[in-house]
């Protein structure tokens, strides 16, 4: 019975942090365009996901969305509710359950790990585009050009730097994830 309550807690601290991260992530943005805005919350979702496995990645991903859909300003910008892009943060959630599948595959060789876990990233980051594409088209009438334009292109080689930042940090901290 302790070992559960031990464990509980443990799961409830890594899904408090990984949701804090997740926002603070959201909040550090810088513009190298007017229109075109980055954040650093894929850094924190595909972190811990990684880290921290399925479960656990989901409920802190699906924590932070609903968190933000009921206005509470833990998006971007220090916004919440609904909007053009947050089809991007329900996309996490497919993040989350890509990534998460980390914990079930545990290669030895670095350059494995690598490889491995950096194709989990990007079936999460691609999905994510999916949702988050889709809902910007139906959301604001937008072509699908229009949309890949405005949503997808500006963004797409900073998410890849994201993916190998993400991938260093999962490699060296999963010693200290229990």
């Amino acid at each position: 019975m302790k070992d559960v309550q031990k464990r509980a807690t443990l799961d409830l601290c890594y899904i408090a942090l990984s949701v804090a991260l997740i926002t603070v992530c959201s909040w550090i943005s810088f513009s190298v365009a007017p229109t075109v805005k980055f954040t650093l919350q894929l850094v924190a979702v595909f972190t811990c996901c990684g880290l921290f496995g399925l479960w656990r990645g989901f409920a802190a991903v699906a924590v932070y969305a609903l968190m933000g859909l009921v206005g509470i300003p833990v998006f971007a910008g220090f916004g919440a509710g609904a909007s053009a892009t947050t089809g991007f943060v329900v996309g996490f959630l497919l993040t989350a359950l890509a990534v998460g599948c980390i914990q079930f595959v545990r290669p030895k060789k670095i350059w494995q790990k690598y490889l491995v876990w950096g194709a989990f990233m990007l079936v999460g980051l691609l999905l994510c585009y999916a949702v988050g594409t889709i809902w910007f088209i139906l959301w604001g009438g937008y072509t699908f050009a229009q949309a890949v334009t405005y949503t997808i292109l500006p963004y797409w080689w900073f998410d890849l730097i994201k993916i190998a930042v993400s991938l260093v940090f999962v490699e060296r901290l999963q010693k200290y994830v229990k």
